[in-house]
């Protein structure tokens, strides 16, 4: 075979050594093999065949499919050439050994795939994406290209016309396909021309449908939205599902949920893609709602069948909040239309007995399920955990793999981990006779959030884990905080305002390693000197809005000596290729993957500014960066939700630090305080963390207000 030459196909012979099957060629995998000494493939011997396994046993991947064809054809006995007597053990068994050895799995796939042992095939090309995922290696071409004959086999496209007998593997062939993730955005193209190409076979398949789903599903969740849409469309044709008929039930549910999905992506290329969709996504709910105004279709697991990612990515799109009001009211208009009828208005007698008394100690209930070392259960763990056992029962409500916080738990008068059905769930909430329960987090998981709809306890509160309305009538009260922002025009339910922070927030006051150089270098930052300043912003990427983009840039140009250090996300290499794409690929912004708590924290310790993103901003970063003496820069003008850097700025004191009405730009106010930093670093660092201690962490007031607030509401 000559060197550089492309192997597409993959060749099976009986026993007669007659070719019985020959794969389609994979369109888009190159299997170029690295340069190895040259073969003659076509006058092979037995002892070139074991000098060649022998030759690559050290090496995984280097045969192509091919080369795993032909050596096996050379080497089982199928040929009159006499095995070299020191062929010990017969060259079959050394390629075998030395596949097993390097972990050549795709390769041991493949020679079990020619002997038509189709589970034992599927079996080493899971353990070959399991290995590789493991050791974070990239899921290679070879795997993709054998990934994607023996789906093909499974699936029983060709395999049938050898063997009758071969019945459809679809659930194998699905295991196969959604093992392999792409790791980085260079193997998406490949993993999707593995998709394509497996799908395009089965146009008379009885379970595309199936398939479909599954790849949208998986399309989706890695951040290839387009792709995700395609074969929502191609689910017995999403369109008609909207305009002519109804199709069965569960891919009707499946339509509704990836529309809905797909209308509100979480990365942007542009302000005006998020208007398009917005406006786009508000048609398709009222026709959706005007083709079910028979209720025929109506599921009893909102939760699972319409979800509520499009709820919470919403506010992330950055469009007028007038836009999002008009949109969470015709979300619940949807919601109620395709819930079974009554789920979503479960009420509890919420009239008192005539001889009522308001005396302690008052049920209150906290419901979420993130309590655990999660950005929301470290913001109500503070207050929750401190409030008086004398005043307040405490109930917490979450689901048991959720919760996970020992001062919770050590607190917590009773214990309530939630059904798995939304009409259990009602019942058992509605047992405890809750005085007041507390959503600490809607719009972040669904089960709490289709139970916000109902009446649960006699007075219903919202706090800004995820700070949003839904403009839910059984919502009475969300909690906000001196300097948060005036939002009361967006919310249905009263906000109510306290004096502080709301959250007694604890952390330890960091120090910067005294070597930072060295500290970045080995986090993954390239480039760095004694001179370098460290601009972070390390939010999740969708916080990473379009109208953000000219800061970043600003700041860029700005500061010739300046990195701006973002989050990036290899495991959704759609979003990322957008923002970088963004950005230029801008040498001065350079991304670095999320990383353990311990690195992170580092990371901020060694930075100069912190940036606050907009118009969704941090909350507990804020915290994190100043309690390590790290200035933070925000804008509350173009935030859209509350402005917890204002707010915490100003309660240390450094109000300037994000001044919007000062004549410098949000890119001049950074380099500015980035250079302050670098001449006075220690200095402003003990003046913010004197300023943390004494007015941020461990407030025993916020406790007190909530208290007394729970009491008497």
């Amino acid at each position: 075979m000559e060197n550089g030459a492309k192997a597409t196909r993959l060749q099976v012979l009986d026993s007669e050594n007659e070719v019985r099957y020959t794969s389609d060629p994979v369109p888009k995998v190159d299997m170029t093999p690295p340069a190895t000494p040259a073969f003659d493939f076509e006058v092979m011997e037995w002892e070139s065949a074991e000098h060649l396994c022998r030759q690559h046993s050290p090496t995984p991947y280097s045969l192509t499919q091919k080369q795993y064809s032909f050596i096996l054809y050379q080497t089982a006995g199928n040929h009159n050439h006499n095995p070299s007597p020191t062929s010990t053990p017969p060259p079959h068994q050394c390629l075998l050994d030395a596949f097993e050895e390097s972990y050549n799995y795709p390769a041991l796939a493949s020679l079990a795939f020619q002997q038509f042992n189709f589970d034992e095939a599927k079996a080493y090309l899971l353990k070959s994406t399991a290995h590789q995922s493991h050791h974070h290696y990239l899921i290679t071409q070879a795997t993709l290209t054998t990934a994607t004959t023996i789906t093909s086999a499974l699936l029983g496209e060709h395999v049938r016309s050898i063997d009758p007998g071969a019945d459809y593997d679809f659930d194998g062939a699905s295991a196969l396909l959604l093992a392999m993730p792409p790791k980085t955005p260079s193997y998406s193209s490949s993993i999707v021309s593995l998709l394509q190409t497996t799908i395009n076979r089965l146009k008379h398949f009885e379970r595309w449908n199936d398939l479909h789903m599954a790849l949208a599903l998986e399309l989706s969740t890695i951040g290839l939205e387009s792709l995700a849409q395609v074969h929502t469309a191609k689910v017995a044709k999403c369109d008609e599902f909207v305009t002519k008929k109804w199709l069965l039930e569960q891919e009707r549910f499946f339509c509704l949920q990836q529309c809905l999905n797909s209308y509100s992506p979480t990365t942007l290329l542009s302000l005006e893609e998020a208007e398009k969709r917005r406006v786009e996504l508000m048609e398709l709910m009222n026709l959706w709602i005007a083709q079910n105004a028979n209720h025929k279709m109506r599921t009893s697991e909102p939760h699972i069948d319409i979800g509520i990612r499009h709820a919470f990515l919403a506010v992330y799109q950055g469009l007028k909040l007038s836009s999002d009001v008009a949109f969470y009211a015709k979300m619940n208009e949807l919601h109620r239309s395709f819930t079974a009828e009554g789920l979503l208005d479960f009420t509890i007698d919420t009239s008192p007995p005539a001889s009522a008394v308001n005396t302690p100690p008052r049920r209150v209930g906290l419901i979420s399920n993130n309590l655990r070392f999660h950005s929301v259960g470290r913001l109500v763990r503070g207050v929750f955990s401190s409030l008086s056992p004398k005043t307040i029962h405490l109930t917490v409500i979450s689901d048991e793999r959720s919760f996970d916080d020992s001062d919770l738990q050590a607190r917590a008068d009773n214990v309530v981990f939630l059904s798995a059905d939304i009409d259990e769930c009602q019942k058992e909430i509605a047992a405890l006779n809750l005085d007041v329960l507390v959503f600490a987090d809607l719009g972040m998981d669904a089960k709490t959030s289709y139970l916000a709809y109902s009446r649960l306890a006699k007075t219903q509160i919202s706090f800004w884990g995820h700070p949003v309305s839904f403009n839910l009538t059984s919502i009475d009260y969300s909690m906000s905080g001196e300097n948060f922002g005036s939002f009361q025009e967006t919310y249905g339910e009263q906000l109510v305002t306290f004096e502080g922070i709301t959250t007694k927030f604890s952390m330890d006051i960091r120090e910067s390693p005294e070597d930072r150089v060295a500290t970045l270098t080995k986090l993954g930052l390239s480039g760095v000197t004694e001179e370098t300043r460290i601009y972070l912003c390390f939010q999740s990427i969708m916080k990473l809005h379009p109208s953000f983009d000219d800061a970043i840039l600003s700041i860029a140009n700005l500061d010739p000596s300046g990195i701006v250090v973002l989050m990036s996300d290899t495991k959704k290499p759609g979003w990322q290729t957008k923002v970088k794409q963004r950005l230029q690929d801008h040498p001065s912004v350079q991304f670095l993957d999320a990383m353990p708590y311990g690195s992170y924290m580092k990371l901020v310790t060694c930075s100069h500014v912190t940036l606050d993103p907009y118009p969704f901003g941090g909350g507990v970063t804020i915290f994190e960066s100043l309690s390590s003496g790290i200035p933070v820069v925000s804008d509350a003008s173009k935030l859209k939700v509350f402005n917890f850097a204002t707010a915490w700025n100003s309660a240390i004191g450094r109000g300037d630090d994000e001044d919007e009405d000062s004549s410098s730009s949000y890119a001049e106010r950074a380099v500015e305080l980035a250079k302050s930093v670098s001449a006075d670093r220690n200095g402003i660092a003990a003046e913010i963390k004197t300023g943390v201690e004494k007015s941020l962490l461990n407030r025993s007031s916020e406790a007190e207000e909530w208290e007394a607030f729970l009491l008497n509401v």
